[in-house]
């Protein structure tokens, strides 16, 4: 149930009109509560009354009025101004990093301050036509306005700063940054010292031997998957369940989406209840994909490499970030692949990634597009080698030394000057003596 819960709440944060349509909400109720308080209760002899703002039904109406259509005007500028950005950011740093503008809380507090202050208004323009032939003033619901108007004209000129600055490259490529260290802390949240047991590989199935593959049901990318029911039910079905698919892959109907060891067929309510295990969407999402996080800063580095742009900093920016998060994974415990019960019987086995995969997402396409820029190749190298004094698995200093060779022979075949070659050598002999130096330091894990 946490799974599904998490899933709306990311579905909700990443949408442009949840944050709005509450504060649209929370306005309509201040306006009923803010026009009951001036049509039931005496404001004079409040302290606060001095400080209220006081006027006749029609003046009250013409102030209301007059901010009502100022902010709905400002409200179809900044929409404006965002579909520009939106635009501008798809076509420079690509249409998959809009996802971060659009979950980004300044732009959603800043729509919904816009659209509830006018919807607030009307309410209130509402009331004041009703009462235009009585003597009622609204003092409170009209100073409110007055008030939401202020917070307006400050919210523009905060949100125009941020637009202003949100759009730097350096500044998204920050923001994806953190938001991958912050999926890592949610992922992998132990640290790998407190971690002594050897890294597993999937063990051999010691049940029956009979297998039945569980077909999938849906078509889509799998954006999370409820590990915790699909134990209980392989329990309970006194089997083992092996997942084939991962968060982040994508599945067509029909295929093999997963595989139960069993005595038997399984039911029909068996191969439903299993794919209800997966949250299938239509597009990618970070829940469970720490993947696709590593792939936002890539993109954005193939597309500073292109031959269009052509902006080797950029790319460089987001190597160092790639290194950052990679140099986090390099110090956390990876989840068990096989999950056992208090029998130890095997319930069920993941293929979980590793910081190989990782590293292969987060460096294999840049390596093959910066062939012909020096400058990010030895940036690939030098993170290599700080990846190379944190490693501490084997596993992982294994995968380290296959990248820095990689990108070595890459540049040495495409570099045509003996100093060049001369530096990229230097730089991996490096990166081997330092993870060499480590197995005498640290303990493999």
């Amino acid at each position: 149930m946490k799974i599904y819960l998490w899933h709306l709440w990311e579905l909700l944060r990443t949408s442009f009109w949840f944050v709005p349509l509450f504060m649209m909400f929370l306005s309509a109720v201040i306006a009923i509560a803010t026009i009951w308080v001036d049509l039931h209760v005496h404001l004079s002899g409040l302290p606060l009354q001095s400080w209220l703002i006081s006027a006749s039904p029609d003046n009250a109406a013409g102030l209301i009025s007059t901010i009502a259509s100022s902010i709905i005007t400002v409200a179809g500028v900044v929409f404006s101004m965002t579909m520009v950005v939106l635009s501008l950011a798809s076509s420079q740093l690509g249409p998959r990093l809009l996802r971060n503008f659009i979950r980004d809380p300044i732009t959603q507090i800043g729509l919904g301050i816009f659209t509830s202050t006018f919807l607030y208004c009307l309410l209130i323009l509402a009331w004041l036509l009703t009462l235009a032939e009585s003597n009622v003033r609204l003092q409170l619901s009209l100073s409110i306005a007055i008030f939401l108007a202020l917070t307006c004209l400050i919210m523009l000129i905060r949100y125009i700063h941020h637009v202003a600055v949100f759009i730097q490259a350096d500044t998204l490529i920050q923001s994806v940054s953190d938001e991958l260290c912050c999926a890592i802390d949610t992922l992998y949240p132990d640290d790998i010292h407190d971690d002594n047991t050897e890294l597993v590989m999937n063990a051999g199935i010691d049940g029956p031997p009979s297998r039945f593959h569980i077909p999938s049901l849906s078509n889509g990318y799998i954006q999370a998957v409820d590990l915790q029911k699909l134990f209980l039910l392989a329990k309970e079905q006194e089997s083992t369940i092996e997942l084939l698919y991962q968060p982040g892959e994508f599945i067509i109907e029909n295929i093999p989406l997963a595989i139960i060891y069993h005595h038997e067929s399984p039911k029909k309510t068996v191969v439903k209840a299993i794919n209800q295990c997966f949250i299938v969407g239509d597009v990618a999402t970070p829940e469970q994909d720490i993947v696709f996080n590593v792939r936002q800063l890539e993109e954005v580095a193939l597309r500073a490499l292109s031959s269009g742009i052509n902006d080797p900093r950029t790319a460089i920016a987001c190597i160092n970030r790639l290194t950052i998060a990679l140099g986090l994974l390099l110090r956390r415990k990876f989840p068990p692949n096989n999950h056992y019960d208090e029998n130890q019987n095997l319930c069920l086995i993941v293929n979980n990634v590793n910081f190989e995969n990782i590293a292969d997402a987060a460096f294999d396409q840049i390596r093959h597009n910066c062939n012909q820029n020096h400058a990010v190749s030895l940036s690939l190298l030098d993170s290599l080698l700080m990846l190379a004094k944190q490693a501490i698995r084997t596993v992982d200093k294994h995968a380290i030394e296959k990248h820095a060779v990689l990108v070595s022979n890459a540049c040495i075949e495409s570099s045509n000057e003996p100093v060049d070659r001369a530096k990229i050598e230097i730089k991996l002999k490096a990166i081997r003596e330092t993870l060499q130096q480590n197995s005498a330091t640290f303990t493999n894990i």
